[in-house]
């Protein structure tokens, strides 16, 4: 080598040296070529598939609030509900048909949908709101088409309709069908910002075929989870990331160019040769720029949309040299989580409050005839000149009345107990020398925490029912504290009140209904007073337990069990 060194001219020599650094210069030329090529391959995949998740769960979240609402409406709309009894020759027929399209109209803006609608075979009748640029028509024939293909209602279905495909989703009862209608276009549009990034989403069926009005109909290689794929759309090389869809056997598309990678390629074929060490510096701040402004804000994005799948809200992005695209999605991003958020504390306080006006209504059921008959009474004690007998009687119904209509949610057992003593005396006067009451509590048990009426219901069932003129009907009403389970506790741990009377007792019927309200708490048969009463209990002791039978010997009773609590003011 020494040798055929000495022999080449400093001019070879040079040109030699020359040679050796550009090999070596194009070598790392093409090098870093590749390896920029490859991570930005990567990056503009996790990028895409970053989107594609947040606009699948935007999609998710909008079909199933469209899901919530017809099955809220399946199940509550009284228009509805009515209209399964109604013939069209009623007269309240139509006016349930106008306010259930009115409900349909009132909903529509609240939904990105393109027609809410119900469909009654029978009378081949169609009730539809429709978005504006909709055909009553053609959302007709959608709807029916979905239903006579009988596709499945618990599933988002493809109906097409010339060149539009729809998913469309149908609940059945009966012979009624109502349903809701989304174009795929309305409904990538509402996740998507702009007609710009709208040409690169799709949904796709589980064929890999797209949903779209294309020049001719294609079919892409789904890609696995975790990977993308590179197929032509309509002639155009793409990179595609697909993210399947909860709501169906769809997937949501989201495509890149893969000329945007290509172009940065054939631009660093064409650097010069003299220029390797200032493309070679240019690529360390390419790497820098990418580093700060790419790679930073898509790991913060990944970082953050991964806390908000381990259900924490309170995550935010923090805008820190972002770019223009970035700071998008930041705010899109943090002004979603403080939706989710305050919907989430909102929806909690409502349910707060309905259950609350569901306790107050319950409790505060009284039932009119017992008052309107205790005043009659007075009324006739007065004209016989029993004016002492018609005093009492007002003051112990004022008593009752003022207990019911201002109790709060619980009560003392000692004042439920006092309660029924005073409604013993009441109907003793309506009823004389034919009413009884036995009471057996020990005293330990007078400050347990009660529900309202729950003893009372029971007294008052039993001298409805039971109590005739000239015959002594005689009710017990037997209280005990059972112990803790707990060795080292001396607190009792449950209360037990057992009422029984000598009355005639349960009939089958009856005693078998009862035995349905004790397990459902609803009221399906009459004696609404006693499912209050159970459900009113069961909603401040969700262990609390009823059993109704006939006593031997005796007549109805009852066993009511609720965990031991100490009253408080």
């Amino acid at each position: 080598m020494k040798k055929f060194l000495r022999t080449l001219s400093l001019r070879k020599l040079t040109l030699l040296f020359l040679l050796l650094i550009l090999t070596f210069l194009f070598l790392v030329i093409s090098y870093y070529n590749t390896a920029a090529l490859r991570i930005l391959r990567n990056r503009v995949y996790r990028n895409t598939q970053d989107t594609a998740v947040l606009y699948e769960k935007q999609i998710d979240k909008e079909l199933s609030r469209l899901d919530a609402w017809l099955y809220t409406l399946l199940t509550e709309n009284g228009s509805f509900i009515s209209l399964s009894y109604l013939q069209e020759s009623d007269w309240d027929f139509y006016p349930a048909v106008q306010t259930l399209n009115r409900y349909f109209s009132n909903s529509l803006s609240d939904y990105e949908a393109n027609a809410l609608f119900c469909y009654l075979p029978g009378s081949d009748l169609y009730i539809a709101a429709l978005a504006n640029n909709e055909v009553y028509a053609s959302m007709r024939q959608v709807s029916r088409t979905a239903i006579e293909q009988q596709a499945r209602p618990s599933h988002w279905n493809l109906v097409r309709s010339g060149d539009v495909f729809y998913l469309i989703k149908y609940l059945k009862s009966g012979e009624r069908y109502i349903g809701a209608v989304v174009s795929i276009d309305t409904l990538l549009r509402s996740v998507t910002n702009g007609d710009d990034e709208r040409s690169s989403v799709y949904l796709s069926d589980d064929s890999g075929q797209l949903l779209e009005n294309i020049a001719s109909p294609v079919t892409i290689t789904l890609p696995g989870a975790d990977s993308y794929s590179i197929d032509r759309i309509d002639g155009e090389r793409m990179i595609i990331v697909a993210q399947p869809l909860d709501a169906g056997p769809y997937s949501l598309i989201r495509t890149v160019p893969y000329a945007e990678i290509s172009y940065l390629r054939s631009s660093l074929a064409y650097v010069f040769i003299p220029t390797v060490l200032f493309v070679f510096l240019l690529w360390l701040g390419m790497a820098l720029f990418f580093q700060l402004n790419v790679l930073r804000p898509v790991t913060a994005i990944t970082n953050a949309l991964r806390e908000l799948s381990a259900g924490n809200l309170d995550n935010r992005i923090t805008e820190v040299h972002q770019l223009p695209e970035f700071r998008t999605m930041t705010d899109t991003y943090n002004n979603m989580v403080s939706e989710i958020k305050n919907l989430k504390i909102d929806v909690y306080e409502q349910k707060l409050l309905r259950s609350d006006l569901e306790v107050q209504f319950l409790k505060q059921q009284i039932t009119p005839h017992f008052m309107i008959n205790c005043l009659n009474t007075a009324y006739q004690l007065t004209d016989c000149n029993e004016l002492k007998l018609a005093q009492d009687m007002l003051r112990s119904l004022s008593n009752h009345l003022r207990y019911v209509l201002s109790s709060g949610q619980t009560v003392s057992l000692r004042e439920e107990l006092s309660l029924v003593e005073n409604y013993i005396r009441l109907s003793s006067i309506r009823y004389p020398n034919s009413l009884s009451l036995s009471l057996s509590c020990p005293k330990e048990a007078e400050d347990a925490v009660v529900v309202p009426l729950m003893i009372l219901n029971f007294v008052e069932n039993s001298v409805k029912y039971s109590v005739s003129m000239g015959q002594l009907l005689e009710i017990f009403i037997e209280v005990s504290a059972l112990p803790s389970d707990l060795p080292a506790s001396s607190s009792p741990s449950c209360l037990r009140i057992v009422l029984w009377d000598n009355g005639k007792g349960y009939s089958e019927e009856v005693l078998q209904l009862f035995q349905n309200f004790s397990r459902t708490f609803e009221s399906t048969g009459g004696h609404i007073g006693i499912a209050n009463t159970l459900r009113r209990t069961r909603q401040i002791f969700d262990t609390a337990s009823f059993s109704f039978c006939n006593r031997p010997g005796a007549g109805a009773q009852i066993t009511i069990t609720i965990p031991y609590e100490v009253y408080r003011l």
